[in-house]
């Protein structure tokens, strides 16, 4: 016993009370002469000993008749005037029942002269309590799914029931458990567990105790509890609360309950008639044709299932379970008996792997304990009866489907393939498969080939799928392949199930970098495109879904925070209604909502700025530029990309440019066709994937990319990837004025022998008129033969004038070639009815006329330079609105003798939402022979503008004009004179600005 205080009190006690003697009846001695008289004297009783906690009290008598037997002698201790039992000899040893409690002591005896005497003792104060030191443990497996409970014991006692405890993992409190039990959750895997607890005992005394479980938890020996991929037992209250106050759960639920309930009446009535309407199996996953459609069909009635299965979790109902059991137990019939290798349900691993599959290790995890209680039985398309449902035919047909996914039969490999996001997308299939096999050891071996070691197939994703997203934490695609929601997906799966890996703190930078393609809208919210993308495909709101759950459930608060404003944008840009639901074969399942979706908080505050000015992309080497106006944005504002790289669903395009105004795509680059079957047509492979089917430079007419490398077969794509050297603002800051921005990609050509820059700035002169300004600098590091600047519009005419009107056009069969390369690079034998200008060195005006709404684009090219200028019809904008998806592309086609690096191609831009121009004239800046940049003169509003736009290649360059009084040193600047002192210098990148009397240097804020 641990004693915490001792406090020792000395102190005797005595007492005294009355015998009886001899003597006649009635106390007299008649008859008696000389007879002594015998009095009883009366005696004491004294207790000696110190009043604390286990010391000993001894009662002394002391009698003045003598006391010579004193063993004759009876003791009673007495405990506040109650018999203390057992306590009856002169001493007593104190107790812990003593406490604060009060002692005496009775005894009877004989005297030495015969008197029968009984005394009582005063009671003694009372005795002290000591605050002992209680002990504390912990009792319980450190295993996942097991409880831990706490044992205190305390010798004062103590009520469990208003004790407090605190329960830590290492040195965090884990919030919510201040019980004596602690469920062990998957978050707590890996970690130490310790409790505190704070009470106060039964004598008054307030404690504080730590235990410690020095063994970290450890993952669950058990089999792992179904449901699990989604969501566990434990959280079904949590989903059905959701469904209960939040209407978009509410939406959710009743989508579920709308792909269902008409196929559950029907069912309920004839099984056959749905059973017998799943499609035929394939022979082999070996990709044979007609796949994509077979899974289509497949998934059709799989997500009914799964559907049903996600019912009966939430609902108990068991139409629910029935039906999605016996649509399970078609497909196990088929697959069961089958080996890895010739598994298949469309035919092609890679449509299976992404719906068929995954929908079917859905509809098992949520319908396991249904399918494996004692009497389930499942209608067998085979046997045309129920039967009782075969746990082992499921787990064979899963191991199938996981070994179909991995293959481990394959060719040997180390990690996967790089160049690939066949891994991504077939994940699911893999993941989802493995988490429905029984066997322990299986189950965490195949998980490790998954995870860690990786296949042909299935590429590791530690090891190759998720080093490759970078710092910037997006997948190197083209646009809308690199939002892949399958990452976030599966790293929020892994971390539920596995907390002790602890993967969404290592790789953290991909939910930051889901933030990043919010980014890259026009100013009508469609994206921006680049390499095979598509503008409409829109994953935002899930990767933001996934983000919040993971970041609510570890912690991460600004992450939370920033989820949620996302979440809350995006509501409030569609009007705050709720989405219409629709299934798809590769879609996402729309259940995710519910069971990770989260209520957004109502004091958010603040907001996320999607609109910064520059936008870099590393991996797709492209910068945007954007500028925006407060009204009417739509119609105003400006968006622009220029660049190019080598990725997966990359085009071979150098430096292109794609240029958004007065609400369209006006200039857009090559896209992707609304098929798959479409991507082999010349059209796309031919023509949009190469430098002809964009907006770029190309050398000699013989600019292209080449195989090695290449992300795909007999494609011809691979080229370097531009770098962003200069931009103001740099990516995602704010402008050091809003009325103007530029970024400048370079771009080292080793394919094409050649060297590349181009800038891209934007310039406002009203909240209604602004314009790009392209310059294109391009030499060969070879023969400089000639350079052609290709520009595609959409529209339904194009004007090409200089300052004496219309300029005349001839017919010409320039572009009717390639360089006899398997794709016929660069492409432009797909422009149609070329005409050509005589050469020119006048200033060039062409513009691009929308007769829908008669919008236009305007492009201004200076004087000073010869060139000739192509007009042709291209292949149709991918995507274009209004119905210029179906229109022949205005295409322009601008040719340069010699380099175009001292004399570089420059294009001022602007959009109109009418035919009209606010800009009127451009004239070129040059210093040396070297063109340096631009004048721009606008008229608005009836105000005549002037911009001096100066563009150099050199940081340090300097241009001086003494008849303009201008001078500039650094890379890029802009003079904007309105007249009189109305005059704005902006430097982007360089020293010192001097425009007449105004004057402007680096970090000054004239």
């Amino acid at each position: 016993m641990n004693i915490k205080i001792l406090a020792y009190t000395a102190l005797t006690l005595l007492t005294s009370a009355c015998g009886g003697g001899g003597g006649s009846e009635d106390g007299s001695n008649k008859g008696k002469e000389t007879e002594e008289v015998i009095v009883n004297q009366q005696g004491t009783i004294a207790i000696s000993g110190a009043l604390e906690f286990g010391a000993n009290l001894e009662a002394k008598i002391t009698d003045p008749d003598g006391i010579t037997n004193i063993s004759n002698a009876t003791y009673q201790w007495q405990r506040n005037a109650v018999d203390i039992a057992g306590a009856n000899s002169n001493s007593y040893t104190l107790t812990m029942a003593d406490f604060n409690q009060v002692l005496n002591i009775k005894v009877t005896y004989v005297d030495d002269k015969g008197f029968s005497n009984s005394l009582t003792s005063l009671q003694t104060a009372k005795v002290p309590a000591i605050d002992f030191i209680g002990t504390l443990s912990i009792k319980g497996k450190a295993e996942q799914g097991q409880t831990l409970n706490v044992e205190l014991l305390d010798d004062n006692g103590i009520d469990l029931n208003q004790a407090i405890f605190t329960w830590f993992t290492d040195d965090s409190v884990i919030n919510g458990q201040t019980k004596q039990a602690l469920t062990l959750t998957p978050e707590l895997v890996g970690k130490t567990i310790s409790v505190q607890v704070n009470y106060t005992d039964q004598h008054g005394f307030n404690d504080t105790l730590t235990a410690l479980q020095t063994i970290a938890v450890a993952p669950s020996s058990e089999p792992l509890q179904h449901p699990i991929i989604y969501t566990t037992d434990s959280e079904r209250s949590l989903m059905l609360e959701k469904i209960e106050k939040y209407d978009w759960a509410q939406n959710v639920f009743q989508h579920l309950k709308q792909t269902v309930d008409a196929k559950i009446a029907i069912h309920s009535a004839n099984p056959e008639a749905i059973i017998n309407a799943i499609p035929e199996l394939a022979s082999d996953s070996h990709g044979s044709g007609g796949a994509d459609k077979a899974a289509s069909l497949h998934q059709e009635v799989l997500a009914t299932a799964r559907n049903a299965a996600t019912l009966y979790y939430l609902t108990r109902e068991t139409k629910y379970a029935k039906y999605g059991a016996d649509i399970f137990q078609a497909y196990i019939e088929r697959l069961g008996p089958l080996s890895p290798q010739t598994t298949s349900i469309s035919g092609d691993v890679f449509y299976d792997a992404r719906a068929g599959y995954p929908a079917l290790a859905l509809t098992y995890d949520f319908l396991y304990h249904y399918l494996n209680s004692s009497g389930t039985k499942v209608y067998s398309k085979k046997k045309d009866t129920n039967i009782p449902f075969d746990n082992d035919l499921a787990q064979k047909a899963m191991t199938n489907m996981v070994g179909n996914v991995l293959q481990e039969y394959g060719k040997p490999d180390r990690h996967g393939r790089v160049v690939s996001n066949h891994p991504i997308l077939t994940a699911t299939g893999a993941l989802y498969t493995i988490l429905c096999i029984d066997d322990q050891d299986e189950r965490n071996r195949l998980f490790e080939v998954f995870w860690e070691t990786g296949t042909f197939h299935q590429s590791s994703f530690t090891k190759t799928i998720l080093p490759i997203f970078g710092e910037q934490g997006i997948w190197p695609e083209s646009l809308s392949y690199s939002f892949m929601g399958n990452i976030s997906q599966i790293l929020n799966i892994v971390d539920r199930i596995y907390p002790e890996m602890d993967v969404t703190q290592e790789y953290k930078n991909i939910l930051e970098g889901n933030f990043l393609f919010d980014y890259l809208r026009s100013p009508n919210r469609i994206f921006v495109r680049f390499g095979d993308s598509k503008r409409y495909n829109d994953s935002t709101g899930q990767l933001y879904l996934y983000t919040l759950d993971i970041a609510k459930r570890k912690g991460y608060t600004e992450l939370a925070q920033k989820a949620q404003l996302a979440l809350k944008q995006a509501s409030d840009a569609k009007g705050g209604q709720l989405p219409t639901l629709k299934e798809s074969t590769f879609g996402t399942d729309h259940s995710l909502k519910l069971f990770w979706g989260q209520p957004l908080s109502e004091q958010l505050e603040g907001s996320i700025d999607f609109e910064k000015p520059t936008v870099i992309i590393e991996h797709a080497g492209v910068a945007l530029q954007r500028n925006s106006v407060a009204n009417n944005n739509v119609d105003y504002g400006l968006t622009g990309i220029i660049g190019g790289a080598h990725y997966v669903h990359s085009h071979a395009t150098g430096i292109s440019m794609e240029l958004y105004g007065a609400n369209y795509f006006m200039a857009a680059n090559g896209g992707m066709p609304v098929s798959v079957a479409d991507r082999k047509l010349p059209e796309h492979a031919e023509y949009f994937r190469l430098y002809a089917g964009n907006n770029t430079v190309v050398v000699n007419g013989t600019s292209h990319g080449k195989q090695p490398g290449s992300w795909t077969s007999n494609g011809y794509l691979w080229q370097d990837t531009s770098k962003n050297i200069a931009a103001e603002p740099a990516h995602l800051q704010d402008p050091i004025n809003p009325n103007y921005s530029f970024a400048t990609q370079r771009l080292d050509d080793t394919v094409n022998n050649a060297e590349q820059e181009r800038t891209l700035g934007i310039i406002r002169t009203s909240e209604k008129t602004a314009f790009y300004f392209d310059m294109f600098r391009s030499r060969s590091l070879g023969d400089n033969k000639f350079h052609d600047y290709i520009y595609h519009n959409i529209g339904d005419e194009t004007v090409i004038s200089d300052h004496t009107g219309e300029l005349s056009l001839t017919s010409t069969d320039r572009y009717d070639n390639d360089i006899d390369d398997p794709v016929g690079s660069p492409g432009w034998r797909f422009f149609e009815q070329e005409q050509v200008t005589a050469p020119t060195t006048s200033a060039v005006n062409i513009q691009f006329k929308l007769h829908h709404n008669q919008r236009s684009m305007n492009l201004f090219v200076p004087d000073g330079v010869e060139r000739e200028y192509t007009y042709a019809l291209a292949p149709a904008t991918r995507e274009a609105k209004n119905g210029y998806v179906k229109k022949k592309t205005q295409t322009i086609a601008i040719r340069q003798q010699g380099e175009a690096w001292e004399r570089p191609f420059i294009a001022v831009l602007e959009p109109s939402t009418t035919y009209q121009s606010s800009v009127t004239s451009v004239t070129q800046l040059s210093q040396d022979g070297r063109v340096v940049g631009a004048k721009v003169v606008s008229n608005v509003n009836g105000n005549e503008i002037i911009n001096y736009i100066i563009n150099h290649d050199d940081p340090k360059a300097t241009y001086n004009n003494n008849a303009l009084g201008l001078s500039f040193t650094g890379r890029y600047a802009v003079v904007t004179d309105r007249g009189g002192d109305d005059v704005e210098l902006y430097i982007g990148e360089g020293t010192q600005l001097q425009y007449g009397k105004h004057h402007a240097s680096a970090g000054s804020s004239d």
